[in-house]
């Protein structure tokens, strides 16, 4: 395709250039064939490139995902996603040569935050996974850094805290954070802004007693009717009294590859010519020197991998026949791909539009009847999915302030799944059922609307779809012919797909045939009676859709729509199917004790009192007692205690309001007092002093697996 649109690029000149009347002549000379210039080994850099999308953390001991209103304002202040990877804007410098060194990389890395002084700072890279925790990478080569970052962003950790007052101040900071002997500005500006928004900028670049580069700039920056700005410039650099390196450039430019790019000065210690030290002028030697950046308006977007036009060559020769001409597409109707848009960002965009904040509606579950309750109270006439849920369980005298909600939306999706009777299959990896009665009680429309409630006040989704069966619902083509016929709930249908996979010569094909012949016909394959062997993966596939996603498209339609009853948002989970993957297949990992510990904070008292002491015994018994869950010698697990502090099995996709934590009380003497938590402030009470593992691991044993609902142990 680039090909052909730098093919486009260069008729469409010639054309205009042309003075002769016979056009076809000169389209068919300016269409033949190209091919690509011969170039030497040495210059045959790997063509490559990778798609990096950098998140810059304030913090130097962060190890969990920032919430998305954290991450926002991160990338308000300077820090979070860099500038030129913003939604929205196009940008070569979002792509990095897979040719390229890590020490480049970092370069890349440092000169994506013009305002932090990362390289004085210094940082790691981290990934993120299902949990959002992050995870520090190890990486030899460029392509072993991009396999281990996957579809996660290339977070950075600084290594130490990066204060608001430099990011804020990042023109300052700048100034007391230069080395000695670096250049320093003094610089004076003056705008004026017309009636279309124009406005004209002059600024003066002086130089110090240290002999460092002087230069002079003139700039005019206009707009233009649409509001696009557009620049021309003039600078001058001149050489001081300690012989540093002299040039004289006048440049204008309409249009350049890169957008906001830098260039680092002439070091003040250089006493050669410009035109010698012009060839150590490598990416890596260089960090911005907190140069502004300066966008533009393009005529066009261009792809950041385009080929340029002297890498291909005409060639004159006849060899084509005259009807090999071929028709082009028109560069307006190429579509450029879109880049996946994080599943954190989706679903707080979708609250921030159709959430309504401060309003509530109350909403009274029988815990006992807790699916009949809940569509009971989304069939009432005045129930409106746009305000938030306040949970009340009957017999239970807890507020909701959270907890109830992450509770009862946690419930309701294993409700969904194992007792309204239209799923079927293994646990989590379940298919649509065949009931009509179900059908015309819209059950799958009632599954629907509980789904997309749940997702959209932050709750879970059901994460039990077969991958298939939810690609194919999104309008995506699985790969059906490795597909495990296992897992499919009829035992019927198991062994006559295992048949199928099993054909293997013409006399079981012959076999298959004359057994099964009807059943494959009645799939959807009349063809089935003059298939050869080539052609059985196709059937097998076709059988295979058949059964999961064809014999059910009402029930799938009628689901779907349950879901786009609310905001749209099923329509929302079709355009960005491969973000929303973990929200509806089963991609769940047992929490690990590192992964549970990361989650949590500790409430000590201060350092030195009695009841620190007695605090600290109690975490050292804590700790032999998530060691004896790792090792899986109890029947606790970390999502039981995770259940026990917060009301949620896992860390939601838009993470939580604030982190959990673990606070003491003290036991009075005679009084056992159990362990207990508050899950909407998310702490978990443990008692002081508490020396024995086993002591601690059996009441709190008790108290999460006795305890009955909210204020009932």
């Amino acid at each position: 395709m680039n090909r052909v649109f730098n093919a486009l690029d260069v008729a469409r000149r010639d054309l205009a250039a042309q003075r002769n009347d016979n056009v076809l002549r000169v389209t068919r000379s300016t269409f033949r064939r190209r091919r690509r210039a011969p170039t030497t080994g040495a210059s045959n850099e790997s063509a490559g490139v990778w798609r990096v999308r950098l998140f810059l953390l304030a913090l130097a001991d962060q190890s969990v995902l920032p919430a998305p209103t954290e991450s926002s304002r991160l990338s308000r202040e300077g820090l979070g996603i860099p500038a030129h990877d913003q939604q929205g804007v196009v940008s070569e410098r979002s792509y990095v040569k897979l040719s390229m060194t890590l020490l480049e990389f970092n370069s890349y890395v440092c000169q994506s935050f013009p305002t932090i002084p990362l390289n004085m700072i210094g940082f790691t890279l981290a990934r993120a996974g299902n949990s959002r925790l992050l995870t520090q990478l190890q990486a030899t080569t460029m392509a072993d850094l991009k396999r281990s970052v996957g579809r996660s962003r290339v977070y950075i950790i600084p290594q130490a805290d990066i204060p608001t007052l430099l990011v804020m101040a990042s023109s300052s900071a700048s100034a007391a954070l230069r080395p000695a002997g670096a250049p320093s500005a003094s610089a004076a500006s003056t705008s004026a802004t017309d009636s279309e928004g124009a406005a004209s900028a002059a600024s003066t670049l002086a130089t110090d007693s240290e002999g460092a580069p002087s230069a002079s700039a003139a700039s005019t920056l206009a707009t233009d009717s649409e509001g696009a700005p557009s620049a021309s410039a003039a600078s001058t650099l001149a050489t001081d009294s300690e012989g540093a390196p002299s040039a004289s450039a006048a440049s204008t430019s309409a249009a350049t590859e890169t957008a906001g790019s830098t260039t680092a000065p002439t070091p003040p210690s250089t006493s050669v010519s410009m035109d010698a030290d012009v060839e150590s002028l490598h990416s890596a030697q260089w960090v911005n020197a907190g140069t502004p950046e300066v966008f533009y308006r393009r005529s066009r977007l261009e792809q950041p991998n385009r080929n340029s036009f002297n890498d291909f060559l005409i060639d004159d020769s006849d060899e084509e026949e005259e009807g090999e001409d071929e028709a082009f597409g028109t560069l307006e109707s190429y579509v450029f791909p879109v880049e996946e848009v994080d599943l954190a960002v989706l679903l707080s965009d979708f609250r921030k539009e159709f959430v309504s904040d401060g309003l509530v509606s109350n909403i009274c579950i029988r815990r006992k009847k807790l699916l009949e309750s809940a569509i009971k109270a989304i069939s009432r006439v005045t129930f409106c999915w746009n305000n938030s849920p306040y949970i009340e369980f009957v017999g239970e005298d807890g507020d909701d302030m959270g907890g109830p909600q992450r509770e009862f939306f946690r419930l309701l999706m294993i409700e969904v799944q194992t007792t309204m009777g239209i799923f079927e299959g293994k646990a989590g990896q379940v298919f649509l059922t065949y009931d009509q009665a179900a059908l015309d009680g819209h059950k799958y429309f009632q599954a629907g609307r509980l789904i997309a409630w749940s997702v959209a006040h932050g709750g879970p989704c059901i994460k039990a779809l077969d991958p298939s069966l939810y690609q194919l619902m999104c309008g995506q083509e699985a790969q059906l012919e490795q597909f495990d016929c296992s897992v499919l709930p009829d035992p019927d249908v198991q062994s006559r797909a295992k048949r199928i996979l099993q054909c293997k010569t013409a006399e079981d094909l012959s076999a298959l045939q004359q057994d099964l012949g009807d059943w494959i016909s009645e799939c959807g394959i009349p063809g089935i009676f003059s298939a050869t062997i080539g052609e059985i993966p196709k059937i097998y596939s076709y059988v295979v859709k058949h059964y999961i996603f064809l014999r059910t498209a009402k029930m799938v339609n009628q689901f779907t729509e349950g879901m786009n009853a609310f905001g749209n948002l099923w329509d929302l989970v079709r355009n960005n199917w491969i973000a929303f993957v973990p929200c509806f297949t089963n991609m769940r990992t047992p929490l690990t004790k590192s992964s549970f510990k990361a989650i949590l904070k500790y409430e000590y008292s201060p350092r030195g009192t009695n009841h620190r002491e007695k605090e600290e015994d109690t975490i050292y018994s804590w700790e032999l007692v998530l060691n004896l869950i790792e090792d899986k010698l109890t029947e606790l697990t970390f999502e039981d205690l995770l259940i026990f502090i917060t009301g949620a099995d896992e860390v939601p996709t838009l993470g939580f309001p604030n982190k959990p934590s673990i606070d003491f009380y003290t036991q009075e003497a005679g009084v056992r007092r159990l362990p207990y938590a508050s899950t909407c402030a998310m702490t978990l009470f443990l008692p002081r002093g508490i020396t024995e593992e086993q002591e601690l691991h059996n009441i709190l044993n008790q108290s999460v697996k006795d305890s009955l609902g909210f204020l009932k142990v």
